[in-house]
């Protein structure tokens, strides 16, 4: 029989398995060791002997849980991915008005690149280089794909009700968002206190569109049905 403990959690009482609890502590602790030492030397600065001094543990522990550095890495993202899944879930939702309704995406896009900035940066690096693992870059299309959907989904809606225009390709205007969203944070160092004012920058670009009919006066909108 195995030995269990009674934790308490938001004051209610489950009983969870004592190796259990003890994987789940050294896996937090290599996976913050990770995240810290990674975004500190890089990919190729990275050792894993380094993590499991950093993270108090038997360097042994990394291979047993994650096999080597690559899975632990992938592992970071990973576990980026599914927190960002779950903001963007829980976002607040704008049925009445498409332009509030993009300042929040757009905002959570920033936003979850300032979670991992030095993470991404060494996975777009890999990818570049064809340095990727084919299982890590199997889940990347598998991560942009589950965003995607979700920021679709959240669109659609006013796409029916007639504020973005029919031949609008949502899954183009995710793509927009967040590419501009990576580059400005992941390559362009972008600070928490400029997100509001580049967030607001691309909505206002996106609902009143760059070009003016000479003739008329009237600015062509890129989303909108004219």
């Amino acid at each position: 029989m195995t030995t269990s403990n009674i934790v308490q959690v938001d004051n209610e009482i489950t009983l969870t398995n004592k190796k259990d609890l003890n994987r789940t502590a050294s896996q937090k602790a290599i996976l913050d060791a990770a995240r810290q030492i990674f975004a500190e030397n890089g990919y190729d600065g990275t050792t894993t002997k380094a993590i499991a001094n950093k993270a108090n543990c038997a360097e042994g522990l990394i291979f047993k849980y994650y096999r080597n550095k690559q899975g632990l890495f992938t592992a970071l993202l990973i576990e980026w991915h599914k927190y960002n899944i779950d903001q963007l879930q829980n976002l607040a939702w704008h049925p009445d008005s498409l332009e509030d309704e993009l300042l929040e995406i757009i905002t959570w896009s920033f936003h979850q690149y300032q979670l991992s900035p030095e993470l991404n940066k060494i996975g777009i690096s890999q990818r570049f280089i064809g340095n990727q693992p084919p299982e890590l870059a199997k889940y990347r299309e598998v991560m942009i794909a589950e965003r995607a959907d979700l920021v679709v989904k959240r669109l659609t809606h006013h796409q029916q009700q007639g504020r973005i225009a029919a031949n609008i390709d949502l899954s183009q205007i995710y793509l927009l968002i967040n590419s501009y969203a990576l580059v400005k944070v992941v390559f362009k160092n972008t600070s928490k206190q400029k997100i509001t004012e580049h967030a607001k920058g691309l909505v206002n670009i996106l609902i009143n569109g760059i070009v003016t009919n000479a003739a008329s006066g009237v600015k062509v909108n890129l989303l909108c049905s004219q």
